[in-house]
């Protein structure tokens, strides 16, 4: 029975709304912090790009010999005749190079110094003035530091997550830009941050400006893994390209990126005021069990980073399903939907779209979903479909029957944390 929400195991007419809390201690603390303003605005998060490079491409050869430039000082003899770091100085003067003792620098004299250089896997000649070079070299033989600097980027890289298959998820861009519809309807600001700017950098300066604590509702739709051993280290997947470059940013006293957004980066600098945040990804209410706290895990580090609410999944959940979802829960929120007088409470809310999506005939799930190309996992390892197999990533059925009726496709969410 553990970590399987009470909503699934109510029959389908049972209207009694469940909420979750960690403890009674945390329960007390949430419903006692004072409210966002009406207007607090949405800040949503989706369609992370993930594009992997190119693996088949095979690293360019190594020089057999030579001395790595490390750094090329901006005016010198060095950089006025066209060196750059990384480049590779095979010989200086008709002197091979092998090791920093070879190179015997020309101080006098108005003839040119012809010196060889590898650069990107090829050798050229050019001419440098006499005097000093103006380049910092590493103390290496060129072909050993060039392969342990190649490994350290590969370590940085795996550290990121670049070595995992992060697939598509298009139902991330209609669900946050469905959201963003509402939340403008409703006369509320609103801020989206899709494909390249669903990034890491991103938030990391929404956080450090504070206008993060801005927002009354955060929608992170995305992927997630979770670390149940380290729950710490559990994320949201963000963007993956284009990110600061990882050797540089530490030498410029600047923080490494790694397209993850962790449980340890939540608890160290967010401070929200955020009446919702919802991690619309697999596992995210998933950690490691605490006891009388509940999870260690994104729940525990969004509420003491001062939200009253939050909602997340306990299983992989699909991309489709939970795009559909979502958008009936903001839209019962706000109470911006057909039917509705007033917003719902949000632990009601979530109960009537849980409800809404189950009862859904297949014809009026093909309607919902048209713009969609949906039916994976947010979760790492699943192959994107094109619209035109959009049928097909539907559940398989009759033509009249209710294609997410199984608790798989609805019941996964659950509101943890102040339930009004």
């Amino acid at each position: 029975m553990a970590g399987i929400p009470v909503e699934a195991l109510l029959a389908p007419d049972d209207s009694r709304t469940v909420s979750y809390a960690p403890s009674a201690t945390v329960f007390k603390y949430l419903r006692e912090q004072p409210r966002p303003d009406r207007h607090a605005g949405l800040l949503a998060l989706g369609d992370p790009v993930y594009e992997q490079p190119d693996k088949s491409s095979e690293p360019l050869p190594l020089p057999d010999h030579g001395l790595l430039v490390n750094v090329v000082v901006p005016g010198s003899n060095a950089a006025t005749h066209g060196l750059k770091d990384g480049d590779v100085l095979l010989a200086y003067n008709g002197q091979a190079l092998n090791k920093k003792d070879d190179l015997k620098v020309v101080v006098e004299g108005e003839k040119p110094i012809a010196v060889e250089v590898w650069r990107d896997g090829r050798s050229s000649r050019r001419d440098l003035a006499t005097g000093k070079l103006g380049v910092v070299l590493d103390p290496r033989p060129a072909p050993v530091a060039i392969s342990e600097n190649r490994k350290l980027q590969q370590v940085l890289i795996a550290a990121r997550g670049g070595d995992e298959n992060f697939a598509p998820l298009p139902g991330t861009r209609y669900e946050v830009e469905s959201l963003a519809q509402l939340f403008k309807a409703d006369d509320r600001p609103t801020r989206t941050l899709l494909g390249a700017e669903a990034s890491e950098p991103e938030l990391d300066q929404l956080a450090a400006s504070g206008e993060l604590g801005r927002f009354g509702y955060i929608h992170l739709a995305t992927h997630g893994v979770i670390d149940e051993e380290v729950p710490t280290r559990s994320a949201v997947i963000l963007t993956q390209t284009g990110l600061p470059d990882p050797l540089e940013q530490p030498l410029s006293h600047k923080l490494v990126f790694d397209g993850r957004l962790s449980v340890r980066e939540i608890q160290r600098g967010w401070d929200l005021k955020a009446e919702l945040v919802t991690l619309s990804a697999c596992e995210t209410a998933l950690g490691r069990d605490a006891g009388g706290e509940g999870f260690v895990g994104f729940t525990q580090a969004l509420l003491m980073s001062g939200a009253r609410s939050v909602c997340l999944s306990l299983w992989k959940v699909d991309d489709t399903a939970t795009a559909l979802l979502m958008q009936r829960f903001n839209a019962n929120l706000l109470g911006r939907r057909p039917g509705l007088t007033a917003p719902l409470p949000k632990a009601e809310a979530l109960r009537e779209a849980k409800a809404w999506l189950r009862g859904l005939r297949r014809a009026e799930v093909l309607t919902q979903i048209a713009e969609l190309s949906g039916g994976l996992d947010r979760s790492k390892g699943a192959k994107a479909r094109q619209p035109a197999e959009i049928a097909d990533a539907i559940p398989p059925g009759g033509d009249n029957d209710h294609p997410y009726a199984p608790p798989h496709f609805w019941a996964a969410f659950v509101l943890s944390g102040d339930p009004d």
